[in-house]
Order: C-alpha cells, then sequence, then structure tokens
C-alpha cells in the first residue's frame, strides 16, 4: 500500500523530532542574540557617539574624547566581526538540526550529506543542543507541518517544502519593508542633524564617519534580505511549475524534484538572514491559520479528485 501524506503529521510529533525542533529554535534564537550584538556594536555604539558629537561642539574639539571614541568605534567593530563569525556557526548548526529532522520526517536520510560534513565535532554539537534544550519549554511546537493527510508521500513532502518556501517568502517580504522605514527614518534624522547642527565642513565629516558603520549595517541587512527573498522567488516560481501537472507526475520523478528542493532550502538556511523572534511570533499565527487553510483546501481538492476517478 502507498505511503501518505499522514505518515509526516504523525513522524512530527514523535518525541524524539519536537526535541530536535526545541533545539533547533533554540539555536536560531541563540544566534539572533548574536545578530542582536553586531548591531549593538556596529551600530548603537557610533550612534551614541554621533549624537553627542551632533550636539557638543565642545566634544569635538576635546582630543581626549575624541581619541577614547574612535577607540571605542574600533573596538566595538573588531568585536562585531567575531560575532558575525559566532552567528555563521549557530546559524550552520540550526541548519544541520532542522534538516536532521526533515530527513526522517520526509524519510530522506541521505539528502544533503555533500553540504553537511558529519564529523565528530558536529555530531556533538548537535546532541549536546538536544540535551541542553530537550526540557526547555517552547510553545506550539506541535504539528509544525501542515495536514496533508490524504495526499501520497511525495505530493505531501512537495507541499510541506512549498508552504514552508512561501512562509518564509512572505515572513522575508514583510520584514524588508520594516527594515526600509528604518533606513527611511534614519536618514531623516541624519538630514535634520547636518541642517541644524553643523556648521563646518569638519564636522559634518566626522558626523558622517561615525555613521557609517549604522548605514552599513542596514545596508547590508537590506541586501541580504533581498537577496533571500530573490532566491527564495526562484524556489517557489519552480514548484509553482511543477503544480500544474503534479497529478501527472509519478512518485520517482515527483522524489527527485522535492530532493533538489531540500537541497536548495537548506542551502537558502544556513545562509538566510535571521528575522527577530519577535517578528517571527507578530506573524505566526495569521501565517500558520494560512498554511492550514491552504492544506484543507488541498486535502478536499485531492479527495474530490479520486472520488471522480473511482466513479468512472
Amino acid at each position: 500500500m502507498a505511503k501518505l501524506g499522514k505518515e509526516i503529521y504523525t513522524r512530527q510529533n514523535e518525541e524524539d523530532m519536537l526535541n530536535l525542533l526545541k533545539a533547533q529554535r533554540a539555536v536560531y534564537s541563540s544566534a539572533k542574540k548574536y545578530a542582536i550584538a553586531i548591531f549593538l556594536c556596529l551600530a548603537f555604539s557610533p550612534l551614541i557617539i554621533n549624537t553627542i558629537i551632533s550636539y557638543s561642539v565642545e566634544a569635538v574639539e576635546d582630543i581626549e574624547f575624541m581619541s577614547k571614541a574612535s577607540l571605542v568605534i574600533l573596538i566595538s567593530f573588531g568585536v562585531g566581526q567575531f560575532f558575525r563569525y559566532r552567528l555563521k556557526e549557530r546559524k550552520f548548526l540550526a541548519a544541520c538540526i532542522q534538516q536532521k529532522r526533515d530527513n526522517y520526517i520526509f524519510n530522506t536520510p541521505d539528502i544533503c550529506k555533500e553540504h553537511i560534513k558529519l564529523n565528530t565535532h558536529l555530531i556533538d554539537d548537535i546532541n549536546n543542543a538536544i540535551r541542553k534544550y530537550k526540557n526547555k519549554k517552547i510553545v506550539k511546537i506541535e504539528y509544525w507541518n501542515s495536514n496533508f493527510s490524504n495526499l501520497p508521500f511525495e505530493q505531501a513532502i512537495f507541499r510541506c517544502q512549498k508552504e514552508s518556501v512561501k512562509w518564509s517568502l512572505k515572513q522575508g517580504k514583510k520584514y524588508l519593508t520594516v527594515l526600509i522605514i528604518a533606513v527611511m527614518l534614519i536618514l531623516a534624522i541624519i538630514v535634520v542633524n547636518v541642517i541644524k547642527g553643523h556648521d563646518s565642513l569638519g564636522r559634518t565629516l566626522l558626523f558622517f564617519a561615525t555613521l557609517m558603520p549604522l548605514i552599513s549595517y542596514f545596508s547590508d541587512s537590506c541586501q541580504k534580505l533581498i537577496k533571500d527573498i530573490f532566491l527564495l522567488t526562484e524556489i517557489f516560481r519552480k514548484t509553482e511549475q511543477i503544480e500544474v501537472d503534479i497529478n501527472d507526475f509519478d512518485a520517482e520523478k515527483l522524489k527527485e524534484f522535492t530532493r533538489k528542493r531540500q537541497e536548495e532550502i537548506f542551502l537558502y538556511r544556513q545562509k538566510a538572514y535571521l528575522i527577530p523572534d519577535w517578528f517571527y511570533w507578530c506573524l505566526r499565527d495569521s501565517l500558520q491559520n494560512s498554511t492550514d487553510d491552504s492544506a484543507k483546501e488541498i486535502n478536499s481538492q485531492y479527495k474530490s479528485k479520486k472520488r471522480r476517478e473511482n466513479t468512472l
């Protein structure tokens, strides 16, 4: 008897899978803390110094203050680079944990082996994360993937992948809007400060020099997010093309397609811009409801199609 999507829906709530999900979320959250630390180093501290320079002529003329301020900016930059390295490590670990979970749920144990070198160090990191967070109370972790129980197994994998990509795409686009608004506000503040407080070329140049880390931070964030959105859009476009004729695909052909998409999703995850947890929780319920409604409609359409075929 052919496997159905119900197997995915059941497997994801096994204790080991829930523990993996807890570890995945916790490691992603720890990575986001490094992202906050990077913001404080590369953006917040220069902004404070910039504000002092903007409204204090004495500070600009105080050589000792300017020397200390320059040292703070240099140290903040160095610490920020270290945090970038740690962020990259944690993000890769979280993506590996997430892929380990997907491999079991989708019954694809060998996917992404060429991208994940399971050395002793990585295995230890994954196991340590599971042990550390398995007793952690995390709300709303059951039924992570929506219910495609009525669909054939490979079609259910396809649908889970598509909904995951669509979720990330919607979330990324909305957060990009937030970032653009933040950049516009910062630019407005810069213009006001230049007009009001800078009566000399030297002071104006100093003002912009201390703001460069902040401008660079938001510029890099927007560029990374735009790159992610383009990548997700391309993955989503491929799934849309296949969806038109999905019922004509045999299981092996669809399996080959979903394997390739899973590799693309993993490569996206390990490098993706991290959306803050507070923003995730603001959108979580609406995105989950939309995904569940879509799953119900797809299940219903498939059942109706099978009924019509059986009556012929």
